[in-house]
């Protein structure tokens, strides 16, 4: 699966897969603002999803707390994330945001429904 590039406050985190050394199954490089994803781990799509999200996690801990998280608290946001997300595919259209006339705006996905 191709992940796409994620925007953590000022910064964009280049997303790639990368052989990384036995029992990493990816990482995030705060320095270079990248994210890596095994491909060398054998796994399967839920597992890589989890990865992916574990990483970006770390993207936003690095820019906006001020104390470190444990992997394993990183690992439960990223389960609880995944979880409530697939499990309600309309809580994302909340936060998805649009230029409207040079101002940000927030884009309901239910707009087009209450005409």
């Amino acid at each position: 699966m191709k992940y796409p590039d994620i925007k953590v406050g000022a910064h964009t985190y280049k997303t790639s897969y990368k052989t990384l050394i036995d029992e990493v199954y990816g990482c995030c490089d705060r320095d270079l603002k990248r994210i890596h994803i095994n491909d060398n781990a054998l796994m399967c799509k839920s597992t890589e999803l989890q990865i992916f999200t574990h990483e970006w996690l770390h993207a936003v801990e690095d820019i906006y707390l001020t104390e470190t998280l444990s992997e394993n608290q990183i690992d439960q946001l990223a389960e609880g994330l995944m979880q409530v997300l697939q499990d309600n595919p309309k809580l994302g259209g909340l936060y998805v945001t649009k230029k409207l006339n040079g101002r940000r705006r927030s884009v309901r996905s239910d707009t087009a429904k209450r005409g």
